[in-house]
This record gives C-alpha cells, structure tokens and sequence, in this order.
C-alpha cells in the first residue's frame, strides 16, 4: 500500500495505515467517558481558541466559510468513540474533538494513534478498508473512513508563517486523491485555534472524502471538561 506523502500523515498518521504489524489493542468504549467531569456550561470547543495558535496575519476575505464554523453537536449526537477518544489522548488540550455530522450507518469505534493524538475509525461491513493488520482488503469492511487529531503541530506544516488559510476562519485544508490503483484519499486540516493537524480518510474515494469534511462539526463539551483536558 502506498505510503502517503503529506507531512502530516508520515509524522503521525495511525499505526493501522500499513504500519501495524499486528493487531491494534482492544478498543476502549468506556461507558460514560466523562463520569467524572459532569455538569458545567457547555463551550463550543474542548480547547477554547488561543491567540499564541491563531493566525490572522492573513487577509482571508472571500473565502468560504469552515464546516465547522456550523453549530457543534451535543456530547449524546456524537458516538461515544469520539468522546472516548479524545478523553483519553495526551494531546486534548490543544486538540479538540471534532465529529462527523453523519455517518451513515457505520460503527464507530476509538482506534490507536501513534504518539499522542486520538483517532476513531469507522466500520461498514462489505466495504473496502484495512484488515486488523494493517492489509488493504477489498471487502473487510474495517477503518473504511475516519477522523483524526493528531499530535503533530500546524507550524510542522510549514516553515514561515504556518498553512495558508483555505476558509474564512483561518483554518486550512489539503486534499489528497487516491494514489493510481488505490482508493484512499485523505485530507490533511488545521483549525484555527487548535494546536494540532486533523486527519479525514476515506477509501471510498475523494467525493466521500469531501463530503466527510463538509461535515465535519464542533462538539460542544462542559467548562470541566475543558478544564480536565489540560
């Protein structure tokens, strides 16, 4: 399977995208990720915006709004792996939990990162994807999309002023088209305020992809959660 070629997903992509030689742990689904945070205001992001992170060095008139600058979802629209996810990586105090504002009928479930970051994985029998071993297959059904936030920083991504913003709110976006004889595409992103690069994949092709990232949302977590993440 090809190695893909952004910075971002060399430096901290899943360990499943064929570098896995065995099996990634038991998924952890904690029933109530959150018992011991509950109660609070609720915020739009886990990681409020920082101004050391944002960049509006950039004139970004004209550009299009971010998906993402639509309404968060609530903590219970969202799958459980998501919040499990996020709860448990080393970096979810710069890293907020973004969802997917549909997933058809795929199952969602947390998946292993290398270093750091938190990733959930989507599972739709019949479909292409990756067997537990990291194998490209072409029915298994396993790791069809995902969503992930990884522990690399948006300055790796660039060595002057950062990503050049590809929305309105300074956020940036990359897509990569499957590679001739594969079917994975993936989309690299930086949200502004956010410490830290998102990954979007899909091996149903770039049109999924893309509308993956069109629906990509906020979660909209407590004050004590923000608070505990830190």
């Amino acid at each position: 399977m090809r190695k893909w070629q952004s910075a971002a997903i060399l430096a901290a992509v899943m360990v499943s995208f064929g570098c896995a030689s065995s099996p990634p742990p038991a998924t952890m689904t904690p029933a109530n990720p959150f018992a011991a945070l509950a109660g609070g205001e609720p915020v739009a992001f886990a990681a409020p915006i920082d101004e050391a992170i944002a960049r509006p060095s950039f004139d970004t008139t004209g550009l299009p709004e971010a998906p993402w600058s639509s309404p968060p979802l609530a903590m219970d629209a969202v799958p459980s792996a998501v919040l499990s996810a996020w709860a448990t990586a080393d970096n979810r105090g710069v890293c907020a939990p973004v969802a997917l504002a549909t997933a058809g009928e795929a199952r969602a479930r947390v998946s292993r990162m290398i270093e750091g970051g938190w990733a959930v994985e989507f599972d739709r029998p019949g479909m292409p994807g990756l067997s537990a071993h990291g194998d490209a297959c072409a029915r298994c059904g396993r790791g069809v999309f995902g969503v992930a936030g990884t522990a690399m920083s948006p300055d790796e991504l660039s060595s002057d002023e950062g990503p050049v913003p590809t929305f309105a709110d300074g956020s940036h976006l990359e897509v990569e088209p499957p590679a001739d004889g594969e079917q994975v595409a993936a989309a690299t992103l930086t949200i502004n305020g956010q410490g830290c690069v998102y990954q979007v994949w899909s091996f149903l092709g770039e049109a999924h992809l893309r509308e993956l990232v069109g629906g990509l949302r906020r979660v909209e977590v407590s004050t004590e959660q923000t608070l505990a993440a830190r």
